[in-house]
């Protein structure tokens, strides 16, 4: 029988899961013109091209110490690639990234849980989050949807950033236009003339989060990002990680492999459901070096950063330690709370054994 995880002396289920409250769909890309951009666009395709470039990573020590030759090869050589590319049509000055988002209610179960004591005291811990840490976390979630934060590296090559944003309530649609340029990625503050709309996304997102399993609610927001880039300016979806495959070989000749494959979906270049994500969850301010450091981070257990090899958040600052102590009825403070509580919006498997 598996032994159960214990953690800062805490014994958490072997089985234990939450999952996700806020669940993003793929972004697609569309390419359209600034000038008319609500009214006509066309699906930024994928293309594949073949590049002749030359050897750029650092220099190998070889067995002959010739400084010329690099891991076996010539610096002279070709570095011949065949890579995958978007980018807008020479008409088309602007990308469209059009995606879902739906928020669900039910923070105060888990989705899977052998331990029913465990299960009840997760459900007195979230019953103790108040009206404030569910705002919180939605206002910074609702930011993070129209900051421009989703375009991930085409908003550093966008000239202007708008953010279009639509959900139903009672039957009625509403809809919102943001300059995104107005909004900062680095603070969770809104500009006083947005103040209004603002408000009214993030009580909509509130009111769905903090709604118990038993009378969970959902929404789903629509939204449409518009970034001026240019005429026919290359776009970055998300990109695939090529498995390792043996190469063909074609008339005694090997065949080029792609060193960079991109993410399409539905015949369109995309952005992954999770990178979505990732973007919408950048909302850890709370993490203990964030006044040094003065960037917000994406919700994970240890406050990891993959792109950047670092953790932020070991030892009595992960989400186990701070889980831990609440809901063996230990008090934390109220970003402790909002951290935790948004671990749990984020959803994961967070039990699991010893051996």
């Amino acid at each position: 029988m598996a032994k159960k995880k214990k953690t800062n002396g805490i014994q958490f289920p072997s089985v234990l899961a939450f999952e996700r409250k806020l669940s993003p769909s793929d972004g697609w890309f569309y390419a359209t013109a600034w000038e008319n951009r609500y009214e006509e666009a066309v699906p930024v395709p994928v293309g594949t091209k073949a590049v002749r470039g030359t050897i750029s990573h650092k220099e190998k020590k070889t067995s002959q110490g010739d400084p010329s030759k690099q891991g076996g090869g010539d610096l002279k050589d070709a570095n011949l690639q065949r890579v995958d590319y978007a980018a807008l049509p020479e008409d088309r000055d602007t990308l469209k990234v059009v995606f879902t988002l739906k928020a669900i209610g039910g923070l105060d179960e888990p989705f899977v849980c052998d331990s029913r004591d465990f299960a009840k005291k997760h459900e007195v811990f979230v019953a103790g989050l108040d009206e404030e840490t569910y705002a919180e976390l939605a206002r910074r979630y609702v930011l993070n949807l129209v900051n421009g934060r989703p375009l991930w590296r085409n908003a550093l090559a966008a000239e202007r950033v708008e953010t279009k944003i639509a959900y139903s309530k009672n039957g009625e649609r509403k809809e919102f236009v943001f300059d995104s340029d107005r909004f900062s990625k680095l603070s969770f503050e809104v500009p006083e003339e947005y103040e209004k709309e603002i408000a009214e996304l993030t009580e909509a997102m509130k009111e769905v989060l903090s709604s118990p399993r038993k009378e969970a609610k959902n929404v789903l927001f629509e939204v449409e990002i518009y970034a001026l880039m240019g005429k026919g300016q290359e776009v970055y979806p998300s990109e695939e990680i090529p498995y390792e495959t043996k190469k063909k070989e074609k008339k005694d000749k090997k065949e080029v492999e792609k060193s960079k494959i991109l993410y399409s979906s539905d015949g369109k270049a995309a952005f992954h459901s999770q990178k979505i994500g990732n973007a919408v969850r950048t909302i850890d301010t709370w993490y203990p070096s964030y006044a040094t450091e003065g960037f917000p981070i994406a919700v994970e257990p240890y406050g990891q950063v993959t792109s950047m090899g670092d953790v932020f958040r070991k030892g009595d600052h992960s989400f186990y330690a701070l889980y831990g102590k609440a809901v063996e009825g230990g008090v934390l403070s109220k970003e402790e709370s909002a951290y935790v509580a948004a671990c749990l919006v984020r959803g994961g498997v967070y039990g699991g054994s010893d051996e």
